[in-house]
This record gives structure tokens, C-alpha cells and sequence, in this order.
């Protein structure tokens, strides 16, 4: 007579969550683009507060439909003005 052997399934939820907290240096500038003086914002908060992916973020950047200013160091900094008509989450 055989044996029979136990099978057991294990089944796992993963969630994930992801927070943007803000910096807390805000980086205010004057827009080259619109000329208006705001508090200019990181792709990140852009992402988490706008229906926009990274890659539509970028792509708009890089067709000229966002303003955004580049530091010297590298950083990139988007206008809010110009995400006006853009969904907000």
C-alpha cells in the first residue's frame, strides 16, 4: 500500500506602499518660460500629486510642454505652472 504525501500551498500578499514627503528646503525660482516666481517642485512630488508617470513627466519635459529649471548639480526642478490641465491626483 503507498503512502500518500501532503502538499501544502503557501500563498503571500505582498503590499507596497510608497510616501513622498516633500523636502524641506522648497526651492523658490522666477520660470524662464512663463516669467512667474514660484515654489518649484521635484519630479517625485510631481509624480506622486499629477496623474503622470515618470516617462510622461519626462517626455512632456523634454518636448518643452513642462517648464522646469536644472541646477548645476544635476538636479531638476519642475514649474508647477505649467502642469496646469494636467489631472491631479
Amino acid at each position: 500500500m503507498r503512502r500518500q504525501r501532503k502538499k501544502t500551498v503557501i500563498t503571500m500578499e505582498v503590499l507596497q506602499r510608497t510616501v513622498v514627503r516633500p523636502d524641506s528646503a522648497k526651492f523658490n525660482a522666477l520660470c524662464p518660460v512663463c516669467l512667474s516666481e514660484s515654489v518649484f517642485l521635484t519630479p517625485n512630488e510631481v509624480i506622486a500629486g499629477w496623474v503622470l508617470s515618470a516617462r510622461d513627466l519626462f517626455r512632456l519635459i523634454e518636448s518643452g510642454e513642462i517648464h522646469f529649471l536644472e541646477t548645476p548639480t544635476g538636479q531638476l526642478f519642475v514649474c508647477p505652472n505649467s502642469l496646469e490641465g494636467f489631472e491631479k491626483r
